[in-house]
């Protein structure tokens, strides 16, 4: 048998006792992964352990619905046919080094990002074409050629800025149904800059695509945007962050929270009073206990996270929308009612809406029943 020295064993029995040690404080302290699942769970089972209430919570299998299939969004554009084309050529208007680009080997499999920048220059130079020759004694066949192509260019327009902005693998990853949710509200100043920067940069990029959907309103009197050589760091943002994803999953992990909350609460309610006047209720001081440090303290934070920054979000998603209705197909009409619309009544925001207010009026009831209502009563978020 080979010998292990003295040393060994005391060191190895060291490190033993500060592990048990360790794992035993963990079990203490009631220690949670600080995670948004683990907090809402936790919040869940402590009220219903307060209220005397089996309680579980198991928000793991909760996710966001993606994007319609590929397939069922994409829309295909009114082709523009090549012996038009060559009328360009011909004429040129500053369009030949663009043809050229788009007919390369490269150009046949461009990206829909480098496909949108590629077709908002056409389009500028198009609409300079058409006021050019309006001035030239041209041949009228080549005139209505050019007219033509022009007014294929305006009805492809808003397809093309569809199929750009909704149809990308960045935008998929940004309604993607893996991501986790949202971070909780982080207390460390340098971790509070670095979210606000994430979200800043998303919100800077929604913006730009909000800039380019306009565009479909006004097709006669815009510019090429003067940030579109950029446009791939928008794509990156969205594909790196995947912001939306993330707050869809934190709405509907709170929401789901926020419903058991309150079905605990009315429940207890309903089969009994919690607290009767005149009586000591050392439940009570523990219910005020989880209300203070648990939900306003850990809860109501991350609602408001998640309310401020799905506000913007879902603001921003609405106005892209707004100028491109006409061109969506039924499979997107329907998600954008459901997903991405604050003001359908079936929608999951409003859906939210609800199981806040519910959770909100559940608090106030079994708290001014123990005459514990606090100055301010729970804030709506």
């Amino acid at each position: 048998m080979a010998f292990i020295p003295f040393s060994t064993i005391t060191f190895l029995h060291n490190q033993y006792r500060t592990l048990s040690s360790l794992c035993f404080c963990l079990l203490l302290t009631g220690c949670q992964p600080n995670t948004p699942e683990a907090m809402l769970e936790d919040y869940i089972n402590r009220l219903g352990n307060v209220l005397e209430l089996d309680a579980s919570l198991d928000l793991s299998d909760i996710h966001p619905t993606p994007l319609p299939r590929r397939r069922l969004r994409l829309i295909e554009e009114i082709p523009v046919r090549q012996g038009l084309i060559e009328v360009l050529e011909l004429y040129q208007c500053d369009l030949l080094p663009l043809i050229a680009q788009r007919n390369s080997s490269l150009g046949r499999v461009m990206k829909p990002s480098q496909k949108l920048v590629y077709e908002l220059k056409f389009f500028v130079l198009m609409r300079e074409c058409v006021a050019l020759i309006n001035t030239l004694d041209t041949e009228p066949e080549v005139r209505e050629q050019i007219e033509t192509i022009w007014q294929i260019k305006q009805a492809n327009l808003p397809i093309v800025l569809w199929n750009s902005l909704y149809n990308t693998d960045e935008m998929e990853a940004n309604f993607s149904a893996s991501e986790p949710p949202l971070d909780l509200p982080s207390d460390d100043d340098s971790e509070k800059r670095l979210q606000q920067a994430q979200f800043a940069s998303v919100r800077l990029s929604l913006q730009h695509f909000k800039q380019l959907s306009s565009l479909a309103r006004h097709p006669q009197n815009w510019p090429v945007p003067d940030f579109i050589d950029a446009i791939e760091d928008d794509y990156l943002t969205l594909y790196s962050n995947r912001f939306g994803s993330r707050w869809q999953r934190s709405l509907l992990i709170t929401t789901v929270t926020l419903n058991t909350g309150a079905n605990l609460i009315e429940q207890r309610l309903k089969s009994r009073p919690f607290c009767f006047p005149g009586h000591s209720n050392k439940k009570a001081d523990i219910l005020m206990n989880v209300f203070n440090k648990f939900y306003a303290a850990r809860l109501q934070p991350y609602l408001a996270l998640i309310h401020q920054q799905g506000d913007v979000w879902l603001s921003a998603h609405e106005t892209i929308l707004a100028p491109l209705q006409g061109t969506l197909p039924a499979a997107m009409q329907d998600y954008r009612q459901t997903h991405l619309d604050r003001q359908n009544k079936k929608g999951q925001w409003q859906q939210y809406q609800r199981a806040l207010q519910r959770h909100t009026a559940a608090w106030q009831e079994i708290l001014r029943q123990c005459n514990m209502m606090p100055d301010r009563s729970p804030k709506q978020t």
